[in-house]
């Protein structure tokens, strides 16, 4: 998972709940670094575009629905180096390709 790929989530915790966040909503990776192991993800109303929420969901409550274009550098790009920006094969991997931790739990990248 990265910068800008649709995501969604698979988990409800009350933090999400309320800001009007539940399982199976799906959102969009707004930030492209990875914050105390959350991405910030906006949440739009379906049909009308209109921001629901744009807030950090941890890492192991998402899924990927789909990716973005972006390459690696395209993500790097503008992110202070060594800060972690990617989730793949279950390790954070920050701009200089390092893992960084292993995620605790068993995600399919």
């Amino acid at each position: 998972m990265k910068y800008l790929d649709e995501v969604r989530v698979i988990k409800d915790r009350e933090e999400y709940a309320n800001e009007k966040v539940f399982m199976g909503m799906e959102g969009t990776i707004m930030h492209p670094e990875i914050r105390n192991r959350a991405f910030y993800v906006i949440f739009s109303e379906v049909g009308t575009g209109e921001d629901i929420a744009d807030i950090p969901v941890r890492i192991e409550d998402l899924e990927l629905v789909s990716e973005s274009n972006l390459t690696f550098e395209e993500v790097c790009e503008n992110v202070i180096k060594g800060f972690p920006v990617l989730v793949k094969d279950g390790y954070i991997i920050d701009t200089e390709g390092k893992k960084r931790n292993k995620i605790p739990y068993d995600y399919n990248s």
